[in-house]
C-alpha cells in the first residue's frame, strides 16, 4: 500500500495472459487537484489460472485515509478470492461456494484495515471505500458490488453492435450524494451479486465514469459512448489500451463534464481483433455532446 503521505495522481496498467486481456486507468479528478489532493480511486487484479479476479474501489473523499482504503481493498479482495480459486478443494462451478469466497475475502480485507487503523491511531471509518468486482472463469462471471460505481458485462452481436448482458448498477443511500462502504457494519447486507453467462467484454468503473457509461436511470448501458471504445480496445494490446483509457479520461472535455476521480477497467478474453482507431475520438465527441447532461446529473446528485 502507498504511504498515507503519498499523493497519487494516476494508476495505469495492462495485462496480457493466455486467457485474458485487461487494461485499466485511475485518474485524479479536477476537484481533487484544486484542493491539492490525490486520486482516491484504485483498481487491482489477480490471476487464478484459468480465471481472473478484478476490483475497482473508490475511497471516500471525506475519509482521512480513503485512498489507502481503496488501494488496500482492491488488492486484498482480488488476491484473497484468487487464492481460494486455486486450492485443491475449489468448487468454481458452485455458485454458493464462490459467493462465500467473496464474502470471506471482503471480511479478511476489513480485518486488515482494522489492524492498519489501530496502527495509525485511526478508526475503520477513516478508510471508507466502495467495491465493484468480478470473478471470471471461462465464459461466466460473478459480479460483486458494495456502494456506487457500476459493472457491465457486454456482448457483441451481429454487425458488431454492443449490448449489455448484465449490469450491476450504483446503490446510493437515502440522498443522492450518499452511498455504502465496505467499512460499514452492514456491509454483508449491502453486498450484491450478479451472475452472467456469456460476455465479450467486462467493464468495472467508479462513479466518476457512470454518467457516461449508463443512462440516467442506471438501468441501461449508454452504447453510443461504450460501443466505439469497446470496439477499439478489442484490437489493441493491453498496454496500449491502458494508455487509450488514460488519454480519454484526461481529455479536458471529459474532465469538465465530471470533476470526480475516474476509474475504468476493461477485461476481455484472449485474442485480438482489428482496431477501430477512430473509436476514442468518437467516444470523446459523445462525452462532449453530453457534457451538459452529465453536469445536470452531478448537480442532481448534490456533487457540484
Amino acid at each position: 500500500m502507498a504511504p498515507a503521505s503519498e499523493v497519487r495522481r494516476v494508476q495505469n496498467d495492462g495485462l496480457a495472459v493466455r486467457h485474458w486481456r485487461a487494461a485499466g486507468c485511475s485518474l485524479v479528478g479536477p476537484s481533487h487537484v484544486a484542493r491539492g489532493a490525490g486520486c482516491d480511486d484504485a483498481f487491482g487484479w489477480a490471476l487464478a489460472d484459468p480465471g481472473l479476479v478484478a476490483c475497482v474501489c473508490d475511497g471516500a473523499g471525506s475519509a482521512r485515509f480513503g485512498a489507502d482504503g481503496a488501494t488496500a481493498l482492491a488488492a486484498s479482495v482480488s488476491k484473497g478470492i484468487a487464492a481460494a480459486l486455486v486450492t485443491p478443494d475449489a468448487r468454481q462451478d458452485d455458485a454458493g461456494w464462490l459467493e462465500a469466497q467473496v464474502c470471506a475475502a471482503v471480511a479478511a480485507a476489513r480485518g486488515a484495515l482494522e489492524a492498519l487503523a489501530l496502527d495509525r491511531g485511526a478508526a475503520l471509518r477513516d478508510f471508507h471505500a466502495t467495491l465493484v468486482g468480478a470473478v471470471l472463469s471461462g465464459g461466466r462471471a460473478l459480479l460483486f458490488h458494495i456502494g456506487d460505481g457500476a459493472a457491465l458485462a457486454m456482448r457483441r452481436g451481429e454487425g458488431g453492435a454492443w449490448a449489455a448482458a448484465a449490469i450491476s448498477p450504483p446503490e446510493n443511500g437515502e440522498y443522492g450524494n450518499e452511498t455504502y462502504f465496505v467499512t460499514l457494519s452492514d456491509w454483508r447486507e449491502r453486498l450484491r451479486f450478479t451472475w452472467v453467462d456469456g460476455f465479450d467484454a467486462l467493464l468495472l468503473m467508479t462513479d466518476g465514469v457512470t454518467p457516461f457509461a449508463l443512462d440516467r436511470s442506471h438501468a441501461a448501458a449508454d452504447s453510443d459512448f461504450l460501443a466505439p471504445l469497446l470496439t477499439m480496445l478489442a484490437g489493441l494490446p493491453p498496454d496500449t489500451g491502458a494508455k487509450v483509457l488514460r488519454n480519454l479520461l484526461a481529455r479536458e472535455d471529459v474532465r469538465a463534464a465530471c470533476d470526480d476521480d475516474k476509474t475504468l477497467l476493461w477485461i476481455t478474453g484472449g485474442g485480438a481483433r482489428v482496431a477501430c482507431q477512430a473509436g476514442m475520438d468518437l467516444a470523446a465527441r459523445i462525452v462532449c455532446r453530453r457534457r451538459r447532461r452529465c453536469r445536470h446529473w452531478r448537480r442532481r446528485q448534490g456533487r457540484l
